[in-house]
């Protein structure tokens, strides 16, 4: 595979294989294409309603982690499958959730 060496991909295909992933998760995933609608609304709402940057910081940073964890939740639900053949629940995407609850 271009771009790969013996240890795995350079650096310089690391963005270009970052890309390809959201890419990916977008176009497959219903919950990844919610979420960044989702954030369309409440990042400006969160830099809006935040009164110091630390406000802001917390409300926005909460908001980025919701996408990021469900890039992960997809890649690990694609290896289970691939590996048992049935499709297991991450509690994890749940517990990322209640955690944006909790700063807004």
């Amino acid at each position: 595979m271009a771009g790969q060496n013996a240890k795995g991909f350079s650096e310089s295909s690391t963005p270009t294989v970052t890309l390809w992933l959201v890419q990916g998760c977008f176009q497959h995933e219903e919950a990844f294409r919610q979420e960044l609608i989702g954030l369309l609304v409440l990042v400006p709402l969160g830099l809006w309603l935040g009164e110091s940057g630390i406000e802001r910081a917390l409300l926005v940073g909460s908001l980025l982690l919701i996408p990021l964890v469900e890039l992960l939740n997809s890649a690990i639900e694609a290896v289970v499958d691939r590996l048992v053949a049935r499709s297991m629940n991450s509690p994890v995407v749940p517990r990322i959730s209640a955690l944006l609850r909790f700063f807004w």
